[in-house]
């Protein structure tokens, strides 16, 4: 029996069950399914997708994500259901840099999710913060940029409750390489939408660099610009009838 090739965006929600190491007499169905995939248009898919933004649940990405894949399905003759979640707040961001003073980028530089804009370029003198958690902020930390290794998320409110706020925070957490050794990791502070000040998360060798930084007092400019707005996430459901009732893609 021979098999068609599959539109490339079918196997975007339809995913095979196909594990690393499992032999096609094992799954014969899963392998014909895979087998089938135009590799090419899936890859033009993807592409087409990424280049719509994050598409996380509530942002405009998501609902013109979800625009795109409802028509494509339709398209192709499918069954087709979007489901609308309850409103909740959700965050993107469309720009953001962070950088010494001599305009050395820190290009592991994320921010979390959430965070304020600082949207014209500000400086602070970095102040090294090794556990947020347990300092008590001082009148020294007004305008600084803190750096620390440890969690920031757990110790935000308490930060903004002192009054002491600095101009950002980045963290290197967990600081142990090799986890995080060159990219940081992607968190959020809690949901909100009036913080007021930004966090980044920074990989672990940009935090050696923000470490030694501090020693001699450089400082490190700043700029985010971030949306925090409520929005409905949204799900397309696409439904390829079957033969056999008792197998299925999800």
């Amino acid at each position: 029996m021979g098999y068609r090739a599959l539109p490339a965006i079918v196997v975007l929600a339809l995913t095979t069950s196909v594990l690393a190491g499992q032999t096609p007499a094992q799954h014969p169905a899963e392998e014909a399914f895979a087998a089938a995939v135009d590799e090419a248009r899936l890859r033009r898919a993807v592409r087409e997708l990424v280049a719509l933004g994050p598409r996380m649940g509530g942002t405009p990405s998501n609902d013109a994500s979800a625009d795109y894949l409802a028509d494509y399905f339709r398209g192709i003759g499918l069954d087709v259901e979007v489901f609308e979640d309850p409103p909740k707040l959700a965050h993107w961001e469309d720009s953001w840099r962070v950088e010494l003073e001599d305009g050395s980028v820190l290009a592991s530089a994320w921010p979390m999710g959430f965070s304020p804009s600082v949207p014209e370029p500000r400086s602070g003198q970095l102040l090294v913060v090794d556990n947020l958690t347990q300092a008590t902020p001082t009148a020294q930390w007004r305008g600084r940029v803190i750096y620390t290794p440890g969690d920031v998320a757990s110790a935000y409110a308490a930060v903004v409750k002192s009054g002491h706020l600095p101009l950002a925070i980045l963290s290197s957490a967990p600081n142990d390489p090799p986890r995080y050794l060159d990219w940081s990791r992607i968190t959020e502070l809690p949901a909100r939408a009036d913080h007021p000040f930004p966090a980044f998360n920074v990989s672990y060798v940009d935090g050696r660099t923000l470490a030694s930084a501090a020693e001699t007092g450089r400082s490190v400019r700043v700029s985010l610009v971030s949306q925090v707005r409520e929005g409905r996430p949204k799900t397309v459901v696409a439904t390829l009838p079957g033969r056999e009732a008792d197998q299925y893609y999800l």
